[in-house]
């Protein structure tokens, strides 16, 4: 496969000629719709491309979509000749077959659906995510030095609060664009800077500037507050903390300090009541993640389109232009007062919050960018999943000698333990096919694939396909460490989502109940969790819980996309810790009548143990019930033709 930018558009005519698949993965929003001229045009110049990609089922032009969604930077570029003579393709791209007409190309935006909405005429191949931020540790720390930086930060708890300590401060970061040019050089650099700091100072707010090392921002800096620098490195420094002065913080007054060199905004930002940037994807990105508000002044490709966003979503006014910064006199400095005033407003902040709250729920934007490849390449990629969980991964090696990772070693064991009671009904079938709904750490995996190997002299079997399926995001980790542990990953497919009815897969996300210490217990109703294992449970167990967004869905919805061709289902084991019937109540009879055989853990509550029988029978299986957890009223219901 061909991963690309929007930058890099030559990956995708390289993907035809060398007959694989291609994606593109950016956080840029770049205008490539092309002007209803242009497609008239088109239609006109090449009515053969037309026909070529009708859908014959009813005959409209579905396939068109596509087609017209890469008129613009594909069709205004010239590559034809390159395409010929070089790659030797039709100089026209999809007329002549090829990869880009039997694969649509997936266009993946790493950009907050909250942020940004994907228009209804775009193709279904495109879809926004959620941002991609890199974690913390790839940067350096924040450093913040304990008496220069302390009280004009006021790390005590109040900095974004106006009117505590002098106001609060606005990280500017425009060293991007004077580092290309955009907004002068140092002349101009230094007039921006005067201005920018006599706003900050009407309106009672601090600023820091954050700048490029060996760039004209620093160098007018450098130049405005030289004698300020040279007082300090005379100063005698007594905090070793302060040693750092010299080669970032570079000087400054009460209202504004400069930064040289990289901070990560993720941890700058929220010590600031809002920023002040050129609407780069990421920067707005982090400000959005970090509940700020912004000013935006855009100067070349999408920064336009940042700009406009968040003025309409209410977190910044209106955009910038270069000219009012690089003008002079008052009338810049009212601009720019007229916009920190709009950061200070009680309801500019609280719109802030609220986009965070809706931004920093889409927490899997890297697990949705990766599924979207892995349905690109045909394959499931087993890796360590993201999450928000701190609890470490452990190697247990248990009885038998296998070795599992977990993050509770009493619980993997329990599990271990409690797998033969699975098997007391049903078995898995050798190169059949089994859904494990409620995978948690791959143990159900590795006992089936065990009682396959028994009557196979040790030789290993599988399933043929194994869908699993678990929402909680160090369980899936683990899941997937111990496939490449047992080296099980023939077959292997695990979804991150949870499974629940038709009523509740409407609503698209539901809240999950995460616990650190047994986290095969997590579920999406823990006041029954808690009632149902209160006496059988210490209650340490469920001591620090988390509560999480995740996405769901029916199990006919997740079949239907991912395997609808599916002819028969083996085995069924559901343990999904409360959501069991609504589980069952979203299988279509299309997938119910293929199903062989199922077990299912069941909390008899409101008599659901019976209620999951007689809809087993209903279905015309067998069942046997039994008791599965003495003392907490956990039962397993088995079912078989």
């Amino acid at each position: 496969m061909v991963v690309i930018n929007l930058f890099a558009l030559e990956g995708w005519h390289i993907a035809e000629a060398l007959g694989i698949p291609v994606a593109v993965a950016s956080p840029t929003v770049v205008p490539y719709t092309p002007p209803s001229s242009f497609a008239k045009r088109f239609r006109r110049a090449y009515p053969g491309l037309y026909q070529s990609l009708i859908d014959r089922k009813d005959g409209t032009p579905a396939s068109w979509r596509e087609v017209e969604h890469w008129l613009w930077p594909v069709f205004t570029e010239r590559w034809g000749r390159w395409r010929s003579e070089r790659l030797g393709l039709n100089e026209v791209p999809f007329l002549a077959g090829g990869v880009t007409t039997q694969r649509p190309t997936q266009l993946i935006y790493g950009c907050s659906p909250s942020v940004i909405q994907v228009p209804g005429y775009w193709p279904d191949t495109v879809q926004a995510c959620g941002s991609w931020l890199p974690p913390d540790d790839w940067e350096p720390d924040v450093r913040v030095p304990a008496r220069l930086m302390q009280d004009f930060f006021n790390v005590s708890g109040e900095a974004r609060n106006v009117g505590s300590g002098g106001g609060g401060v606005v990280a500017i970061t425009l060293s991007t664009v004077f580092d290309m040019g955009l907004l002068g050089g140092a002349d101009e650099a230094k007039h921006i800077i005067d201005i920018v700091a006599s706003a900050l100072k009407t309106c009672g707010l601090r600023g820091i500037f954050i700048m490029s090392k060996d760039s004209c921002l620093e160098a007018a800096w450098n130049s405005l507050y030289h004698d300020v620098k040279k007082a300090a490195k005379k100063r005698k420094l007594d905090d070793a903390d302060d040693a750092c002065d010299d080669k970032t913080w570079v000087g400054g007054d009460g209202t504004v300090q400069g930064y040289v060199g990289s901070i990560p905004f993720q941890q700058l930002f929220p010590m600031c009541l809002g920023a002040l940037h050129h609407g780069g994807s990421g920067t707005t990105a982090a400000a959005l993640r970090a509940g700020i508000p912004q000013i935006i002044c855009p100067c070349v490709f999408d920064q336009f389109f940042w700009a406009e966003r968040m003025s309409w979503l209410g977190v910044s006014p209106a955009p910038l232009k270069a000219s009012d910064l690089t003008r002079s006199g008052a009338s810049m400095e009212r601009t720019l007062c007229t916009a920190f005033a709009f950061l200070s407003r009680p309801e500019t902040q609280e719109d802030a919050r609220n986009l965070q709250t809706s931004v920093r729920s889409e927490h899997e934007s890297v697990d949705t960018a990766v599924d979207v490849l892995e349905s690109v390449v045909g394959v499931r990629i087993l890796r360590p999943e993201c999450s928000s969980h701190n609890q470490g991964v452990k190697i247990l090696e248990l009885p038998n000698g296998w070795r599992v990772a977990c993050t509770s070693k009493v619980e993997a064991l329990y599990l271990f333990n409690e797998m033969d009671a699975y098997f007391r009904h049903v078995s898995p079938v050798a190169d059949g096919v089994i859904i494990d709904v409620g995978a948690n750490i791959g143990m159900f995996l590795l006992a089936a694939n065990a009682w396959l190997g028994r009557d196979a002299g040790g030789v290993p079997r599988r399933a043929r396909t194994y869908l699993a399926i678990e929402p909680m995001g160090m369980n899936a980790a683990c899941f997937t460490q111990n496939v490449a542990i047992h080296g099980a990953a023939d077959g292997v497919e695990l979804h991150r989502c949870g499974m629940t009815n038709e009523a509740n897969a409407r609503k698209g996300r539901m809240d999950f109940t995460y616990y650190p210490h047994m986290p095969g217990n997590s579920t999406a109703y823990p006041d029954e969790k808690i009632s149902l294992q209160q006496s059988s449970m210490k209650r340490e167990f469920l001591e620090g819980a988390e509560v999480f967004s995740c996405p769901v869905l029916t199990l006919t919805a997740l079949l239907d996309q991912f395997h609808p061709g599916l002819e028969k289902i083996d085995l069924v084991k559901l343990d999904v810790e409360g959501a069991e019937l609504e589980v069952l109540q979203g299988l279509s009879d299309k997938w119910w009548t293929i199903i062989t055989q199922i077990v299912v853990e069941v909390h008899d509550v409101n008599n659901r143990v019976q209620t999951v029988e007689m809809l087993l029978r209903a279905k015309c299986f067998n069942t046997t019930v039994e008791l599965h957890e003495s003392g907490s009223n956990a039962w397993l219901v088995w079912g078989s033709r």
